[in-house]
């Protein structure tokens, strides 16, 4: 008969001389080591929420002495984020003065934030490049530096490989606060009208 979690750390004494609430410490100390293993495990700190029989509390010790269920909700878009920015400049063709590979930055709400200050709950992330040419490059390529279009979509498919269990990536087309007002009329967009850049939206999986 397969042992269940608790007798796996307690092999020794069995189940039915524990009282509950001893029952209900092993159950806290296997739940904990449990998230410590895999934390170890990591490249890099997950902030985590714990959630105790399907609601967010703020310890372990919430649940009662009838059992019921510990989990652990990572919070990884704050991970993904840094993933993403690096990635797009690790990709981005350098130029003469480095303008478009240093121009990603990260969107929360519409406000830029620094990669090291995501915040952990956030539920969308957008990746973006300014410049005003990014478009083009995006479309086009760098010729000159055998840069393929389809930059963003590159990114895109390096997040999802990486992360794809956790997040969604999709590229979508914004307007930014200060950003380019073409001067001249294009196919798609007429002169005095802003410059719509390609974006790449991340959120996380329900």
């Amino acid at each position: 008969m397969a042992r269940s979690a608790v007798e796996r750390i307690v092999p020794i004494t069995p189940l039915s001389r524990f009282t509950p609430q001893q029952m209900r410490n092993l159950f806290i100390l296997y739940a904990k080591k449990g998230i410590t293993d895999f934390m170890s495990r990591q490249s890099e700190s997950i902030p985590y929420t714990i959630e105790v029989n399907g609601i967010e509390s703020i310890s372990e010790n919430a649940i009662g002495l009838g059992g019921g269920t510990i989990s652990y909700r990572l919070q990884r878009l704050p991970q993904v984020g840094r993933y993403a920015k690096l990635t797009a400049m690790l990709i981005s063709p350098q130029g003469p003065t480095g303008e478009y590979k240093q121009a990603w930055f990260l969107l929360v709400d519409g406000k830029e934030v620094s990669e090291s200050d995501i915040p952990n709950d956030v539920d969308e992330l957008i990746l973006v490049n300014d410049v005003p040419y990014a478009r083009k490059i995006n479309v086009r390529g760098a010729r000159l530096q055998g840069i393929p279009p389809g930059i963003v979509e590159r990114v895109r498919q390096l997040v999802l490989r990486r992360f794809g269990g956790f997040v969604t990536a999709n590229i979508e087309f914004h307007t930014l606060q200060r950003g380019y007002i073409l001067k001249r009329s294009t196919r798609r967009v007429r002169a005095g009208e802003q410059l719509t850049y390609p974006t790449l939206v991340m959120g996380r999986k329900i």
